[in-house]
């Protein structure tokens, strides 16, 4: 007996829109809208980043489209360290916390999971894999990266 034939749903079109450290402030904005086939909000979101010499702050909300419902998302992170310098490897210890996250950049996508980081990292913070997926560079003091 053969398999019943399968029903093929029409494709799905995003156009995801992104701003990075607004006005160097750190500030990410973010949406992401779909197209087709039925026009409608898929995420949005906002989030804040500061690198400093020692500390380390920043975090993330973000408002999603999961099903036929819209659910909500937020991450956190804290941390200290030092930037990577030509006479200095530098290093930095950073905790996080994420809820019901929708990427998976740092962890898997699980729906309503909450889960605690911990990084260490010795050498260029660039080089780890980001411990909540915000971007914001260091200051460049001088010398190129």
């Amino acid at each position: 007996m053969p398999a019943p034939p399968r029903k093929l749903s029409a494709p799905i079109y995003e156009i995801p829109a992104v701003v990075d450290d607004l006005a160097t402030l750190g500030i990410r904005l973010r949406a992401v809208t779909q197209v087709s086939p039925e026009p409608l909000l898929r995420l949005a979101e906002v989030g804040y980043a500061y690198r400093g010499d020692p500390l380390r702050v920043g975090g993330r909300a973000v408002g999603f489209r999961r099903g036929d419902a819209y659910v909500a998302s937020g991450e956190g992170f804290a941390g200290f360290g030092t930037t990577a310098t030509e006479d200095s490897p530098g290093f930095s210890v950073t905790a996080s916390y994420s809820y019901n996250v929708p990427d998976s950049v740092t962890f898997y996508a699980i729906p309503n999971a909450s889960v605690f980081g911990l990084q260490f990292t010795a050498g260029p913070e660039e080089l780890a894999r980001p411990i909540i997926p915000l971007v914001k560079r260091a200051k460049n003091e001088g010398r190129d990266r």
